[in-house]
């Protein structure tokens, strides 16, 4: 019988299994059974599809015991909600209302912005995600394909402006490295643009903000060109300006105007549309919940 390992102290001397029986545990405050924050993930999980149009058939099944016509139409709804929401009909229209208005900074508006009053200062680059690699080894982790977009459209941003660069992201969930740390070698040694400063404690759009207004606040830097998807643009631009920015937004990868003419076909579930679906929702949800805590 294998013996187990005993885990290894932290910095006060005491070991992991420890700091779990006290109340905390790794990556959270002690004293706190549940981090706020992975609640919101689990609650948000469960808000988008495709966990949410399940949900609502599951639900349907199990009350046609008890009500067999009103639990039929509830499974048939998240059966039906499941599949319209994996549609690229459906996908591309959540995917417009929830870009409305996002245009590219191209380069009239970045030279109408530079020649202004006030230009801008910097650019900042928001992480999007981290993802295992284990293809290169036991607990290797790479940027998310998204966060691989947004590196890439701050490298062109960047070279574009002249500006010296920020990238954003801390630890969202349990990993060894953070967004920013990762973001900054791929932009420095993959895309050859420097970055100036580094934010690696926020987890999520608002931290962002936060915590990049104290870093950049303490050079002087008020006046930002702001690098995020289309699709979280509006959020993001939001939790900036409320953190003290001006914001030029530079939105990127629309998720939107991909469907040619609508035909038969769009009405077919697709992995791509599926995924675009998600997004979307998360983001509506996103914004609602902005909402509710800021007002805007």
């Amino acid at each position: 019988m294998r013996r187990p390992r005993p885990s290894r102290p932290d910095a006060t001397g005491r070991s992991r299994a420890a700091r779990t029986l006290a109340g905390g545990s790794p990556g959270r405050p002690e004293g706190i059974g549940l981090d706020p924050f992975e609640l919101k993930l689990l609650v948000r999980a469960l808000l988008v599809p495709p966990a949410a149009p399940l949900i609502i058939a599951v639900a349907g099944l199990v009350l046609t015991k008890w009500r067999p016509r009103m639990g039929r139409l509830l499974a048939a709804a998240g059966v039906a909600s499941a599949w319209l929401l994996a549609t690229p009909l459906v996908a591309d229209g959540l995917a417009a209302i929830v870009e409305a208005g996002q245009r590219p900074l191209d380069a009239a508006g970045w030279q109408a912005a530079r020649d202004g009053p006030s230009p801008p200062q910097a650019v900042v680059v928001l992480g999007a995600g981290i993802v295992p690699d284990r293809s290169a080894g036991a607990g290797r982790e790479r940027l998310s394909p998204r966060s691989l977009e947004r590196a890439a459209a701050g490298a062109r941003t960047a070279r574009a402006t002249g500006l010296p660069v920020m990238v954003c992201g801390g630890r969202p969930i349990d990993t060894r490295e953070s967004e920013a740390g990762l973001l900054r070698r791929a932009l420095e040694t993959d895309l050859g643009v420097p970055v100036r400063w580094a934010e690696d404690r926020s987890r999520d759009t608002s931290e962002n903000a936060v915590h990049a207004a104290a870093i950049l606040g303490a050079d002087g830097v008020r006046r930002i060109v702001l690098v995020t998807h289309a699709h979280h643009m509006r959020r993001a631009r939001s939790a900036f300006e409320s953190a003290g920015f001006t914001v030029l937004p530079a939105p990127h990868d629309p998720l939107s105007g991909r469907l040619g003419t609508p035909g038969p076909r769009d009405l077919l579930p697709t992995p791509e549309a599926a995924t675009a679906s998600s997004i979307a929702v998360h983001e509506l949800i996103g914004r609602t919940w902005q909402a509710l805590q800021t007002g805007r």
